[in-house]
């Protein structure tokens, strides 16, 4: 039995904070057992594997990536051309490895894609895609998500994912059920990380983990540190840094941007702070971030 992940996100060596929670849902399905073959949109660096997991890079002409399909694509439109060799080479390793499922995460394009191939899917909608929907004409949006709703199971990561796609489709079957967090000994060693952090900066310590993109409007938690006091730590990297940092200068907040980390350091950052931010871009249900900080046991003040 092989379920192949149909992603257009996936944690590379650096760039490791993209699709991580999609490595970590990966991961859980192969401690289950099942042969798991990951089709990653290839890109800068080594694509992380894991204990029972196969990663297969996949051309897009620069359409996947950091900070993400949505900004790459307002950035340079052409890449939407992407779209013609991704489906080709997804469509390679189906037939190289005859999946008896497959796992599509974000319904578009990977969902709408991995229907086509005649084997039962799980089309799993973050947000982006949801967002992707709503831009649409309401007609188009509803007859997309019923064709994919007709060969795929549609599965939303939270309620509010769930009540925008029924907004938008009103009789649309949807399961609800949040990915997978990460394994207790992952959690074990961020919360030493973060007691070494903590020891090390001796101040407060308010962390933001997310993509710097314009729709996360980032630069909002420049004011909450500003009323709080402490030092803003930027886990990520994306367009919206520069304006971050500038908002953050002027308010007279100390930051410090580590950049794009790989999970675990990430982890040991979330562990060492006094508070999370946790800014959701419109529409966004319960990011990963949110759920990782509350197991580790620390404050978070979601911006919605």
């Amino acid at each position: 039995m092989t379920t192949l992940v149909v992603t257009s996100s996936w944690p590379r060596t650096r760039d490791e904070i993209a699709g991580t929670f999609v490595r970590t849902d990966a991961l859980h399905r192969a401690q289950k057992g099942a042969r798991v073959v990951v089709a990653a949109p290839e890109g800068p660096g080594e694509a992380r594997t894991g204990a029972g997991l196969e990663v297969v890079d996949v051309a897009h002409a620069g359409l996947f990536g950091t900070p993400g399909a949505a900004a790459r694509l307002l950035a340079r439109p052409h890449r939407a051309l992407g779209l013609g060799p991704w489906s080709h080479a997804v469509a390679r390793v189906v037939r190289d490895t005859m999946p008896s499922s497959i796992v599509a995460h974000w319904l578009l394009p990977a969902g709408a894609l991995a229907c086509v191939f005649g084997v039962p899917v799980e089309a799993i909608a973050h947000g982006g895609d949801v967002r992707l929907l709503e831009a649409m004409p309401r007609a188009l949006a509803r007859a997309t998500l019923e064709s994919i709703a007709a060969r795929a199971t549609v599965r939303a990561v939270s309620p509010g994912i769930a009540d925008r796609l029924r907004v938008l489709a009103p009789d649309l079957p949807v399961v609800i059920a949040p990915l997978p967090l990460a394994t207790d000994v992952v959690f074990d060693a961020a919360r030493a990380r973060g007691a070494r952090l903590r020891a090390t900066f001796g101040e407060e310590l308010c962390v933001v983990a997310a993509r710097l993109v314009p729709e996360k409007r980032i630069e909002r938690v420049v004011p909450r540190v500003a009323a709080r006091g402490g030092r803003l730590v930027l886990v990520g990297d994306g367009p919206t840094r520069t304006r971050v940092l500038a908002e953050a200068r002027s308010a007279r907040v100390d930051v410090l941007a580590v950049g794009a980390l790989p999970h675990e350091q990430a982890l040991g950052w979330l562990a060492a702070a006094d508070e999370v931010l946790a800014p959701l871009a419109l529409g966004e249900g319960a990011p990963t971030v949110v759920r990782e900080a509350q197991a580790l046991g620390v404050p978070v003040t979601v911006l919605g």
